[in-house]
């Protein structure tokens, strides 16, 4: 009987709110009047008639014949809430599971009584919707399939809003549009959510390339088609772009130390090469105004024999030797982005793209990087035929091919390597040369 009084004194005093009745901040149940009170045709109007017609009539429970009134008063049970009905609620995390949103009508009103203390305080339990969301906007909070104390102590209304269900204040008050989260990303307009429609689109998105803001943060595609320059432990300065989500330098390595200091040794006689375990470098055809190819022992760091001894870092800070799968991703972005000879989006036809704009052999073959070399490059990425040095320690292939090395390894004798050449189109991964060969080094951001 206690706590049937108490609905009945709440009930009371929710009379005296009616005419502070607010709808999305702008209609006033007091100072508008409803059109078509009999069978509102606005959205705003239905919610106002159903709000006015539960709390605003002088006869008070006269209003709520037929509506169902129930107690809850077990700890952890499951109750299914039904449209038009009162709710009294003193027990300990309960589940309250709404009604499905499309087997009721616009503008159905649930009150729901939380005896207890207010706020942090409040008894736990649980929002639980059947197919029909529930909104809990005054908690900056997108909508729940589990929320925990969502309600304050008293008296709670509930209305179905035209997609959802609302929780709004005894007053009247129901938060617009701007606090709910309509896409379920975890952000609402209020939050900075600039696309509220696109769960992909809120303030702790990544940014990627699209022409679209995808962050929040006002600016589009921040971070792509950077540019910059970057310095290694030797003063060198290598210039980078940027290609999809990659970083790439588009110079070739030139150190001669490792990151800590240790030197990489210069080894120009064929014998000693061929023999190497260790990380070294030579320049190709042991002539200082050409390119520096490396082992790929000096890649990996690996500097003396002991197997227990740490390898060595090679790239500058915050930088690394690409993976057979990142040389795969830049040439896959390539594709998709129109790098094609023939401008296609389909197959591998990007080595003219990649390739600079000298120092190839000719070619008459179509699309191949030699034939033509004025239209090589137009990614920037500047790919130079500098040669190799073979496990014999003889140098080759200058003009005819650029090879770069990967960090990943193929087998254990053979680590795989990406290249391309002036007389084909495309571009790839290969394997089979091992790791005494000297191929050019290239750099992708961490």
């Amino acid at each position: 009987m206690r706590k049937i009084t108490v609905v009945v004194l709440m009930l009371f005093t929710a009379l005296s709110y009616a005419q502070d009745i607010k709808l999305n901040g702008t209609v006033s149940a007091q100072n508008n009047q409803i059109k078509n009170v009999a069978n509102p045709t606005e959205a705003q109007d239905a919610v106002t008639k159903s709000y006015a017609d539960a709390l605003s009539n002088t006869q008070g429970l006269m209003n709520f014949n037929g509506w169902d009134n129930y107690q809850i008063s077990n700890d952890n049970s499951t109750f299914q809430l039904k449209p038009n009905s009162f709710v009294f609620l003193d027990a300990n995390n309960t589940t309250l599971v709404f009604p499905d949103g499309s087997e009721n009508g616009f503008g159905d009103v649930i009150y729901i009584y939380l005896a207890g203390e207010s706020g942090d305080n409040a008894e736990n339990h649980v929002l639980q919707p059947s197919g029909f969301p529930i909104r809990i906007p005054k908690y900056n909070l997108p909508s729940y399939n589990n929320y925990y104390g969502a309600f304050d102590g008293g008296l709670n209304t509930v209305i179905n809003v035209g997609g959802y269900w609302m929780v709004g204040s005894f007053d009247g008050d129901i938060i617009n549009d701007s606090n709910i989260d309509d896409d379920n990303d975890g952000f609402t307009e209020n939050q900075g959510d600039c696309d509220d429609t696109n769960a992909s689109i809120n303030p702790g998105a990544n940014e990627i390339e699209d022409g679209i803001d995808n962050n929040c943060d006002g600016e589009i595609d921040e971070g792509f088609n950077e540019s910059g320059t970057v310095t290694d432990q030797d003063g060198n300065t290598y210039d980078y772009l940027t290609y999809g989500t990659q970083v790439w330098t588009f110079e070739n390595a030139e150190m001669v130390t490792y990151k800590d200091g240790t030197p990489i040794p210069q080894v120009t006689g064929a014998t000693e090469w061929s023999n190497l375990t260790t990380g070294a470098w030579a320049y190709y055809n042991n002539d200082p105004t050409k390119h520096r190819l490396y082992n790929w022992y000096a890649v990996m760091g690996i500097h003396d024999t002991d197997p227990n001894t740490p390898n060595k870092e090679f790239a500058p800070e915050g930088w690394h030797v690409p993976t057979d799968a990142e040389w795969t991703t830049l040439e896959n972005y390539l594709i998709a982005n129109g790098y094609n000879y023939d401008g296609t989006t389909t197959e591998n036809k990007i080595a003219k793209a990649m390739a600079s704009t000298t120092g190839w052999n000719s070619s008459t073959e179509l699309g191949a990087i030699g034939n033509d070399q004025s239209l090589n490059n137009n990614s920037g990425f500047n790919a130079f035929p500098g040669g190799n040095r073979s496990i014999d320690g003889l140098f080759e292939g200058e003009g005819s091919g650029a090879l770069f090395w990967s960090s990943t390894e193929f087998d254990s004798d053979n680590p795989f390597y990406w290249g391309i050449f002036s007389n084909g189109s495309g571009a790839g991964i290969g394997y089979g040369e091992s790791k005494q060969y000297g191929f050019s080094v290239r750099f992708v951001r961490d």
